[in-house]
């Protein structure tokens, strides 16, 4: 009897196994130059361009070897940035790690200092999410787009302000520190400011998976459609949102206690 399942050609094999080695040298690539830098005797400090390098070059690597089982690469894309992130080098904090991997290769510093690549990424995104909106695939799919939006505003925005509108004291013995006790008129707002920032989705990951799977049709239309318009809809929404709070509870109260959350 024999199952569905099948061993990969020999030749996807061999492009996995190089894959694995790639990532591998790097690791050891990026040890060794943190150590040189230890002992150098005007010591630099690589930690920025050089973990954007090996960022890019290690996660594109693992998209490769995840598109080896099927998966979507921006998949790998994602469990790089958990790797390598400062997260789970805290988590492993204990076992010693050598350096960039005790802070991860993605620490705080190194954020700050790839700032600029925040600003750029999110500008070349909106432009991709742009780019892909067709006014024909709009017409033809308003009524689908509608419903999807109309959908997921109403259902997230409800619930989220209805959360925060029930532990800002609406229920006995349930608050949070820094929303318990404030007006319902106060806690409305805010739970509609979060509620905006809930309904964001990733244009990019679905631009990703589209070209990738090279999807196309009405339904891969429409979904793209929706993805873009809300992020339209949750910049405008968070912008009315946080002017309301602002009114409601200052500025202050906005940077402190509830700006926490």
């Amino acid at each position: 009897m024999t199952g569905s399942y099948s061993l990969p050609p020999p030749g996807e094999e061999t492009h996995a196994r190089r894959q694995i080695t790639v990532i591998v040298l790097l690791l050891f690539g990026m040890v060794a130059l943190y150590q040189f830098e230890q002992f150098a005797q005007r010591p630099f400090d690589p930690s920025g361009m050089l973990a954007f390098g090996f960022v890019v070059l290690a996660s594109y690597t693992i998209g490769g070897l995840v598109g080896q089982i099927r998966l979507p690469h921006i998949t790998g894309y994602l469990i790089a940035g958990l790797v390598f992130g400062p997260s789970l080098a805290k988590v492993l904090s204990g076992l010693g790690l050598p350096a960039p991997f005790d802070r991860g290769i993605l620490n705080d510093e190194v954020i700050e200092q790839l700032s600029l690549f925040d600003t750029l990424a999110v500008a070349l995104i909106a432009l991709t999410a742009g780019g892909e909106l067709k006014l024909e695939g709009l017409k033809k799919g308003l009524r689908a787009i509608s419903s999807i939006l109309a959908a997921q505003v109403v259902s997230i925005g409800v619930l989220v302000t209805a959360f925060f509108w029930l532990i800002s004291g609406a229920v006995p013995y349930i608050g949070f520190p820094g929303i318990a006790g404030l007006p319902m008129a106060t806690a409305l707002a805010v739970g509609a400011m979060v509620a905006s920032v809930a309904l964001a989705t990733s244009p990019a990951a679905t631009i990703a998976v589209i070209m990738e799977s090279r999807a196309a049709g009405p339904m891969t239309r429409n979904v793209l459609s929706a993805v873009v318009l809300k992020d339209v809809i949750v910049v405008v929404a968070f912008a009315v949102a946080q002017v309301i709070v602002a009114h409601q509870v200052g500025m202050g109260a906005l940077e402190g206690g509830i700006g926490s959350y």
